[in-house]
């Protein structure tokens, strides 16, 4: 997979509804939207030296991240990914785990890759293992996705977004979590593969919207920020 551009917005109730009424008017759902929006349901992991928070304090320009999602809190359907960021640019890398894996995962037992997990699984549960990754934080909110797939473009709005410190909870259907943001504000992520197009960036607006490098992971981890 190629790296793609990414872009990241905080934005108030008010410019998040109107984007998102223009988005709607030229691109279509996410195929994952059911709703108006969906929930993800994310778990951080970082190795002894929380290297990932570090490198993401210190603005390194390469660097990657640990993760398992789930969506709607359905367990029979659960992601691992490591999303590695270099100079602005992204690539994801992924793999689905079984609920006995993402139980293990959630109590620091990396699990062994078996002999017909894939190539992708296989590699990235050896890093994990290698590194001594665990469970750090887990992050929580709505997200409404829009997307292009010929033009390679999605648009994301987050809302709600709150994290907490205890990460057992990760499979439960009420997780008890704090706000990242202040009221009302969310997030929109554009993320394309070459340009974006002249139609979206009218739409959008998003000249006088300030570019942010909101990470929500790093704003997780409260115990690190001290």
């Amino acid at each position: 997979m190629n790296y793609r551009h990414e872009q990241k917005f905080i934005l108030t109730e008010a410019r998040r509804q109107l984007l998102e009424t223009r988005v709607r008017t030229v691109m279509c759902p996410d195929e994952h939207m059911k709703k108006d929006a969906y929930t993800v349901v994310t778990l951080y992991f970082d190795d002894l030296r929380d290297s990932c928070f570090y490198e993401k304090e210190d603005g390194i320009g390469q660097r990657s991240k640990y993760r398992i999602r789930l969506y709607d809190h359905d367990p029979g359907f659960i992601r691992l990914e490591k999303k590695i960021k270099v100079r602005g640019k992204v690539r994801k890398e992924t793999a689905l785990l079984t609920q006995e894996e993402c139980r293990r995962m959630m109590k620091g037992r990396i699990p062994r890759p078996a002999e017909g997990d894939p190539e992708t699984k296989q590699r990235l549960l050896c890093e994990m293992r290698a590194g001594l990754f665990r469970p750090k934080s887990l992050v929580v909110y709505e997200r409404t996705a829009f997307a292009d797939r010929a033009a390679g473009i999605r648009v994301t709005f987050d809302q709600n977004i709150r994290s907490t410190l205890k990460t057992s909870g990760f499979l439960g259907e009420t997780i008890r979590a704090c706000p990242q943001l202040p009221t009302g504000c969310s997030v929109l992520e554009v993320k394309y593969d070459q340009i974006l197009p002249g139609y979206l960036v009218r739409q959008m607006e998003t000249g006088d919207l300030l570019r942010t490098s909101y990470s929500k992971y790093e704003n997780s981890r409260e115990d690190l920020k001290l």
